[in-house]
């Protein structure tokens, strides 16, 4: 392990330098408003034992369930039990 800890101190450095970059995102317009202003999100409940063959459903794993959460611009900006 000792003969590879300069590689890993290395890569961890650069890694933090890429993270820390000022430049732009490189996400689509549309991404980049949806995660900074949303409107609201879908919550899906997955089967957790049960992986599509046909890759059908969310990525291959069996919907159970969803709905849409829509904000109403009455968010104070704290957690769930404060609100």
């Amino acid at each position: 392990m000792i003969q590879y800890y300069p590689t890993f101190v290395v890569s961890i450095v650069l890694l933090l330098a890429l993270g820390c970059s000022s430049e732009k995102s490189s996400l689509p317009p549309e991404a980049a408003h949806a995660l900074a202003d949303p409107d609201g999100f879908e919550l899906i409940s997955l089967e957790p034992n049960l992986r599509l063959e046909d890759n059908a459903g969310f990525h291959g794993w069996k919907i159970l369930g969803k709905t849409v959460i829509k904000f109403n611009g009455t968010s104070t900006g704290r957690g769930p039990k404060d609100s």
